[in-house]
């Protein structure tokens, strides 16, 4: 028997035969109650609710078989087992059909008795184990469908920070194609969010559900580049102990985004071209070629149309991918963007740590707005996240910030670069502002809608005032 010892309701009216059961059940660890007659024991199951029945057919009051159905007919869950006299075998089959786990004729034979108890408490263990089991994976499958959504959210086009018409641009487009499985080419510096944004549109889209696979192409050693891609099976080489997805089959469905494409060689290229042309897959090893359905991202931060001059990559290949292209613009020239962008990654480190977020003096800003960000939107996280965690100022000024932003001071003596920076920075600020005063304006005329005289009561200011900054903002239409 299994370590789970269950509550056993014997019911009979022989007391010797109850007797000798109790005794040798309770021996076993088992906990044992006794009932005489069927409304008694339709009584103990109601009250104690026991796992096991062991029900004899002949008793006063009421016989086992007006128990079973009773049992059946109120869906209670308790294993039966029917003892039966000699020469009433069709009463116990008449038994089973009632929902009786099994029987034992008398007179009773113990050892087969516990036989079947083992069974049925088995039955018991495995029963409540399966509703654990799915219990656990249903939790499972609520914190991944939880974590799909929080990431869905992250990946929201609205958290792609950014005013610059060149970002503005690149979201516009990819808005329209979102839903199409179009081959998107995105080119860029390192760094400039070409992974945030193949995310962005895997989340956005109808694929959102499916596995969104994401492969650096330069990481990948060059021998195991072909099974990576288009997996293998057991056997076809040396190290393949067992057959293994590539990632155009873990993708499928879903979303493939192959960053640094240019980093491929030739050999695979070939291939890569005609898995995409044909949507199909074959495996190292298997001449059995396999359907795939995958919508595919590129990425590089590489001039293709160089290395196609050059013969290090493909002419067919590059316009075969080379279908909506979008370039992402480096940090340098959205400057405009810097002060949204810090202020972006203060809250979010906030929200992770539960540390207050810091200000920044005009001359710490404009630290930020001059430097050159060669690594792009990364580095300024990573030197965001530095000046958060390693000061404990509530305003941060020029000796809070790292070396590579204070290293620009002595580059910078005598020049007119920082006024210049500081004038960027107070320009993007006011911008800012008035973004943001937009934004809470047009909340409130659309929560009154449209009606000035409304909308003026909520944001508790004059009507006049309300249409000066509609003015000022740049906000038209017909005034109730």
């Amino acid at each position: 028997m299994t370590d789970v010892k269950e509550k056993i309701l014997i019911a009979d009216d022989d007391p010797t035969i109850v007797k000798i059961l109790k005794d040798r059940l309770q021996t076993k660890g088992f906990q044992v109650i006794t009932a005489c007659d069927g409304k008694e024991s339709l009584n103990l199951i109601t009250k104690e609710s026991p796992s096991i029945l062991i029900l004899d057919l002949q008793m006063p009051r009421m016989n086992g078989l007006e128990v079973l159905r009773e049992i059946r007919k109120n869906d209670i869950k308790v294993t039966t087992i029917v003892l039966t006299a000699f020469g009433t075998i069709e009463k116990a089959v008449q038994a089973m059909k009632e929902g009786a786990y099994d029987f034992i004729q008398k007179p009773i034979d113990p050892e087969h008795l516990e036989i079947i108890i083992d069974k049925v408490t088995e039955r018991i263990y495995l029963k409540k184990r399966s509703k654990t089991l799915q219990s656990e994976l249903h939790k499972k499958e609520k914190e991944i469908n939880q974590l799909k959504r929080e990431i869905g959210s992250e990946c929201d086009f609205s958290n792609i920070i950014g005013r610059n018409k060149e970002l503005q641009n690149v979201l516009n487009i990819v808005r329209k194609v979102v839903n199409q499985k179009t081959t998107i080419f995105i080119q860029g510096e390192s760094g400039t969010g070409k992974e945030l944004l193949a995310h962005a549109i895997h989340y956005n889209s109808n694929r959102r559900n499916k596995n969104f696979v994401a492969v650096n192409c330069g990481a990948i050693p060059s021998e195991l580049l072909e099974s990576g891609f288009f997996g293998h099976i057991k056997g076809s080489f040396t190290s393949a102990h067992e057959t293994r997805k590539g990632y155009f089959e873990q993708a499928n469905g879903g979303t493939l985004f192959l960053d640094e494409i240019g980093e491929l060689d030739l050999e695979l290229q070939v291939k890569l071209l005609r898995a995409i042309e044909n949507e199909e897959i074959i495996k190292v090893g298997s001449s059995r070629p396999i359907k795939i359905d995958v919508r595919l991202i590129t990425a590089t931060n590489k001039d293709l149309l160089e290395k196609v001059k050059e013969g290090t990559f493909r002419k067919d290949l590059f316009y075969r991918i080379y279908v909506i292209p979008l370039a992402l613009p480096p940090l340098r020239n959205c400057r405009e963007d810097i002060p949204l962008l810090i202020d972006h990654f203060y809250k979010k480190l906030s929200r992770r740590s539960g540390k207050r977020i810091p200000k920044l003096s005009d001359e710490a800003m404009a630290m930020f707005m001059d430097y050159s960000y060669p690594g792009n939107i990364r580095e300024l996280e990573n030197l965001i996240e530095r000046s958060y965690f390693l000061s404990d100022q509530p305003i941060l000024g020029i000796e809070d910030l790292p070396m590579e932003l204070r290293e620009q001071i002595k580059n910078h003596q005598n020049s007119p670069d920082i006024t210049t920076a500081q004038a960027a920075f107070k320009k993007a600020s006011k911008a800012a502002q008035l973004s943001s005063e937009k934004q809470m304006i047009l909340q409130a005329l659309k929560a009154c809608n449209y009606n000035c005289s409304q909308a003026a009561k909520t944001l508790k200011i004059s009507r006049s005032s309300l249409y000066n900054k509609m003015k000022k903002c740049d906000i038209h239409f017909e005034r109730h």
